[in-house]
């Protein structure tokens, strides 16, 4: 689907997921951390589709439910004790409530990440790191190039594989395994032809022979400067809400969390705003655009 917000330039974007994915990882606030799971998630689900979203809940389910068992069995701080485990150690609450926001919080960063591989292109990862450091740029678009290949030509290579296994009527788990390894074999190989011929291509254009050049019609339009301005102005307010405590929480001795009145509110609310600046500026753009097909 294609959405308004990657429409701005890619300083712009980077901005906004560093922005979410430095409060999300450095601020294990329960609220905010809700906040900002249920805004990734309904654009994962926005631009992905209900696969892209189901395929994060199975990955996110599956690590949170690992980190919720395994820190109260080695975290035994806390002052509220739920039970005795066989060792001799103290279940506490407050362990089984920092285990569950630190769940909560690599959910979130997985979700983020879903949606920064739904925006960013390897020519967009160009643009960012092309001037800095182009070798890493270029390596990583070729990575992510390889990868989009890779699953295409996967497929391609199970199906036709598939087919053939239908048709053999030898034992079915040594034809499984038959066909796995003639599957592994065919990328293996096919990877190698596609490494070799990346490198004749590169050395025929040039590669390496004098300093590289880069050309790029992203340009900052007044739209990336609204934006950006108020990606600034909802980071500064939540940085000193942060710092003078209205967003704090602790979870040991026992769990807390603060609340000033008018200014906890306020964070939530802006910290909303801004999680969900990806959907808004999308729908608004859908909405537009549907506005402007009605009058033709």
């Amino acid at each position: 689907m294609h959405t308004s917000f990657k429409d701005f330039n890619p300083i712009t974007q980077a901005l906004f997921f560093l922005s979410v994915l430095i409060i999300t990882m450095f601020n294990m606030h329960p609220i905010l951390l809700v906040i900002s799971l249920a805004a990734s998630a309904v654009y994962t689900g926005y631009t992905g589709g209900i696969g892209a979203l189901a395929a994060s809940i199975k990955l996110m389910a599956v690590t949170s439910i690992m980190i919720i068992i395994i820190n109260p069995l080695i975290s035994h701080e806390g002052i509220t004790v739920l039970t005795r485990l066989p060792d001799g150690n103290e279940l506490t609450l407050e362990s089984v409530i920092f285990a569950s926001a630190a769940a909560l919080m690599m959910s979130c960063t997985v979700e983020w990440f879903y949606c920064v591989n739904r925006i960013f292109t390897s020519d967009r990862i160009i643009y960012l790191f092309g001037r800095i450091t182009p070798k890493l740029a270029l390596m990583i678009s070729m990575t992510l190039n390889f990868i989009s290949k890779f699953r295409v030509h996967f497929a391609e290579i199970r199906s036709a594989r598939y087919a053939i296994e239908k048709n053999d009527s030898s034992f079915r788990i040594a034809s499984k395994m038959n066909n796995s390894v003639k599957i592994i074999s065919s990328m293996l190989q096919w990877s190698a032809e596609n490494a070799v011929d990346t490198a004749d291509s590169m050395k025929s254009r040039g590669y390496g022979i004098k300093k590289r050049t880069s050309y790029t019609r992203m340009k900052i339009t007044c739209a990336d400067v609204i934006y950006i301005l108020l990606i600034a102005a909802a980071d500064s307010i939540l940085a000193w809400l942060i710092m003078s405590g209205a967003l704090g929480s602790s979870y040991y001795p026992y769990f807390e969390i603060e609340y000033n009145g008018i200014q906890t509110v306020s964070g939530y609310i802006i910290y909303g705003l801004l999680c969900m600046m990806p959907i808004i500026t999308d729908v608004k753009g859908e909405l537009k655009w549907r506005c402007l097909i009605s009058k033709v």
